[in-house]
This record gives C-alpha cells, structure tokens and sequence, in this order.
C-alpha cells in the first residue's frame, strides 16, 4: 500500500487531483487517504474537505484520523477529534480509545488519559 511504501503524499496528490476534477468522493475513498496519511494537518485538511462536500464520517474515519494524530504524539488534535466526534455522536471503537490513552500516556499527559 501507500502507506507501506512511504508514498502517502502522491495517495493525497492522487486524490486531490480527483476532487479537483469532481471525481465523485465517498467516505471509503476519504478513509482509504486517511489512513495512509502522515501528516495529521493533512488529516485535518482532509476532513475539512469531507465537510465541504458533504461526505459522512463513519467510525473508521474517526479511527484513522485520531491514529494519525497518535502516531506522532498529537494528543492534542486527537483529544480535539474525540471531543468532536462525541459531540456528533459518532461510533468509534475500544482501539481507538485505547491509542489515545497510550498516546496521551506516552506524551507525559497520563492526567489527561484518566480523565
């Protein structure tokens, strides 16, 4: 895969050419970018996108893009998405919170972990 590969920004150029051209987008596709993403400000930029084109978050979305903030120690913008997503009522799984409380453990931010 991209990711795999470390060739996630030509996945993310890829799909930006798509959206540019109005390809039409799905969640899969938008997951599927996400998840190989390595920039969690592209994640970001990402689900910006997802809102401006009106494509739903499923919890895989919400999984990947915490998992990319977690992946480089971001608890910050990972707390901010779980905050978000229970705020939409959005499902995520007992991974996720498990990822975020290691990575908010991990960061010396153990507080924030219990809470």
């Amino acid at each position: 895969g991209c990711y795999e590969a470390r060739e996630w920004t030509q996945a993310v150029e890829l799909f930006s050419a798509m959206t540019s051209k109005r390809v039409e987008t799905d969640t899969i596709a938008f997951d599927y970018v996400i998840s190989v993403c390595n920039d969690w400000r592209q994640v970001f930029e990402l689900l910006g996108t997802m809102d401006q084109n009106y494509v739903g978050k499923n919890a895989m979305t919400i999984a990947y893009s915490i998992e990319s903030c977690v992946r480089h120690d971001h608890w910050v913008p990972a707390l901010d998405l779980l905050y978000q997503a229970l705020r939409d009522g959005d499902d995520f799984d007992t991974i996720t919170f498990s990822s975020l409380i290691t990575c908010c453990a991990d960061s010396g931010a153990w507080q924030v972990a219990l809470d």
